[in-house]
């Protein structure tokens, strides 16, 4: 098929280069979230397969834009192949879309386009996309078990507070003596019944100011962060995945022959977490002032690990450093999954810690007051 006749089947409707595709209105609307990783793996390995064939690059956006199903990368895409169509080099293309396409991924293509392997490097950013996102999810998947025994045990206590208690109070406002603490618990939970809808909106204000400043404001990012690396057994899922992340990413531009320095900063920016980005910032000044790799990350012995500062001196001493970084990304990704796949197993101690206390409350709340009564009768 003809470069020609594949643009005549296009619509033939003007595209407007300058609009910003990510907040194109559809049906009176706007676009919520993210564009799906897989989708653009999809898409990379869809037209890294059309130029294997010998199809041009014009052509198969053409085709990769009239077929794609999301609405947003149609858009893109469509964009794409008008500036492609007027000489701009598809990276150039991409920097215009930088909400969908990393600085990695602008790069490689970038590489590609320049050392002629597109089509390689295509197939090289959707398997990346792939395994990244099947790690990503891997991680969030693991955090679903105990958030459902956490959700569970509240239902439960809100279930004592406005069923059970009241039913209870009656009872126990007969007796001479209530104990303190069942006396605290009764008025907490009439408190809590008289004044719900108050105590709703006031959670529902707590968690949106909490959601802002943990993710809005530096310090906040920084503070939730810093959780993040250090509760218990979630900070080594956490830093795993980090740096099974950042090895793969830092390896594949390597071996596009993107220079180590720019590479590090177009690396450090494929984790979210502002601990490792500032580290890998100062790891970067370290390396213009003449430190190798391996001794600027020694200065950070919380985030880069004995073995892998280790691992990295050995690459650079032997020029093979982004083929040692694939063999550190392979141990990291495998360890962040064998804590992803065990984490239920892993936070059963402290979640039957925390179901004993409640029920253990519970129980001196309800049986306490039952107890002193009958002593009070036997006596």
């Amino acid at each position: 098929m003809s470069k020609t006749k594949i643009t005549e089947n296009l619509p033939t409707q003007s595209v407007d280069t300058s609009l910003k595709p990510i907040v194109a209105k559809k049906k009176g609307g706007f676009y919520l979230g993210k564009v799906s990783p897989l989708k653009i793996a999809f898409s990379f390995r869809h037209l890294g397969i059309m130029l294997k064939s010998g199809l041009a690059l014009e052509g198969a956006v053409a085709i990769l834009a009239e077929q794609i199903d999301d609405p947003r990368l149609k858009e893109v895409f469509s964009q794409m192949l008008v500036d492609i169509g007027n000489g701009t080099s598809i990276a150039e293309s991409m920097r215009k879309h930088k909400n969908i396409f990393s600085n990695l991924v602008i790069s490689l293509i970038s590489a590609g386009e320049q050392g002629g392997t597109l089509n390689e490097n295509l197939f090289i950013l959707a398997d990346y996309l792939k395994k990244s996102y099947e790690l990503q999810q891997k991680v969030k998947g693991a955090l679903v078990y105990p958030l459902i025994v956490l959700g569970m045990t509240s239902f439960e206590i809100l279930g004592v507070v406005y069923f059970l208690l009241p039913k209870l109070d009656s009872m126990f406002s007969a007796f001479g003596n209530v104990p303190e603490f069942t006396q605290f618990v009764l008025n907490a939970a009439a408190f809590i019944r008289d004044n719900t809808v108050l105590l709703v909106v006031l959670l529902i204000v707590v968690i949106i100011a909490g959601y802002m400043f943990t993710n809005k404001t530096k310090a906040g990012k920084k503070l939730k962060d810093k959780l993040a690396l250090s509760f218990p057994v979630f900070k080594n899922l956490n830093k795993n995945n980090i740096l099974a992340t950042f090895s793969q990413t830092f390896s594949i531009l390597l071996d596009n022959a993107i220079p180590i320095n720019d590479a590090l900063k177009i690396a450090s920016e494929t984790n979210d977490n502002s601990i490792y980005i500032e580290a890998l910032e100062d790891i970067k000044e370290k390396m213009l002032n003449g430190l190798s790799l391996a001794k600027a990350m020694e200065a950070y012995p919380k985030l880069f690990p004995f073995t892998y500062v280790k691992m990295v001196e050995i690459g650079e001493e032997t020029s093979s450093l982004a083929e040692t970084l694939k063999y550190v990304n392979e141990f990291y990704a495998e360890e962040a999954n064998e804590i992803s796949n065990n984490l239920a197993t892993l936070l059963e101690p402290i979640l039957l810690i925390f179901i004993g206390v409640m029920i253990g409350g519970l129980a001196m709340i309800i049986i306490g007051p039952i107890y002193q009564l009958m002593s009070t009768l036997n006596a």
